[in-house]
């Protein structure tokens, strides 16, 4: 299953290029599988599924359910995905403003690897490193922030020390929330969409027959309960035309 995450047809926006520090360029796709393809990102597959702490029931039928946004990994990707389709919706709409195509590659670097700091190899530990694994929407505390930017920390020194490092810090701010740009919307838009997925796929779900009870209640909580942690946030981006749009749907 990883190799079919791995494999999915990649959007666009992962072949445009960040600057590297020695003036060369190399594509989103490239940078972030040197996490994914590493023994940490192979680790991060195996970890507990999202919405499993609220709404979990048997991992394969969760994957079946709601499709690889469950996964720690495959989120990652979608959320990309999600991004390409965010910026084909807008800039069909005329509905945004022109972007560059590095601003473009540093939104989608951030998307592609936004959720490293959840991460819980064991060698982070070993470094004196806490980590906090994936944490319910509406439940992150000021330590665990603290605590999930030292593990991307670790993984940028790993990883990304040869990018530009005016790039990582951009990038660092779009997943910290601590960037007031469009790049930061469109980042959260991508993620505010991908919730909508997994919500439209769990009440598909719903409507199977012969669900076992852990199941059936499982996803009906989903159902219920996701979509109320994220009103607000969707509320100040209903300005986008794919926001409208998958509201409208739902």
């Amino acid at each position: 299953m990883f190799e079919t995450i791995k494999n999915r047809n990649l959007p666009p926006i992962v072949f445009l290029d960040i600057p590297m520090a020695d003036g060369s360029m190399m594509s989103v796709h490239e940078l972030r599988e040197r996490f994914f393809t590493s023994e940490y990102g192979v680790h991060m597959y195996t970890q507990e599924l999202r919405y499993a702490g609220r709404y979990g029931y048997d991992r394969e039928m969760m994957k079946q359910d709601l499709g690889e946004d469950v996964c720690p990994v495959g989120h990652q990707y979608e959320v990309t995905e999600h991004l390409q389709h965010t910026l084909d919706s807008e800039e069909a709409a005329g509905s945004l403003v022109q972007l560059s195509d590095e601003e473009k590659a540093i939104v989608a670097f951030a998307c592609s690897i936004h959720d490293i700091g959840e991460c819980e190899h064991s060698d982070l530990a070993a470094a004196g490193i806490t980590t906090v694994g994936d944490i319910p929407a509406g439940n992150k505390t000021d330590a665990d922030r603290i605590n999930e930017a030292a593990v991307r920390q670790f993984f940028y020194a790993r990883f990304y020390d040869d990018v530009d490092p005016a790039i990582i810090e951009r990038v660092e701010a779009i997943i910290a929330h601590r960037d007031d740009t469009i790049l930061h919307e469109l980042f959260e838009v991508a993620h505010e969409i991908q919730t909508l997925d997994t919500v439209a796929r769990a009440e598909k779900a719903l409507r199977a027959p012969y669900l076992e009870s852990t199941q059936l209640t499982a996803l009906a909580g989903l159902v219920h309960g996701v979509p109320k942690f994220h009103e607000s946030k969707l509320a100040s981006l209903e300005y986008f035309t794919v926001i409208k749009n998958a509201l409208a749907a739902s």
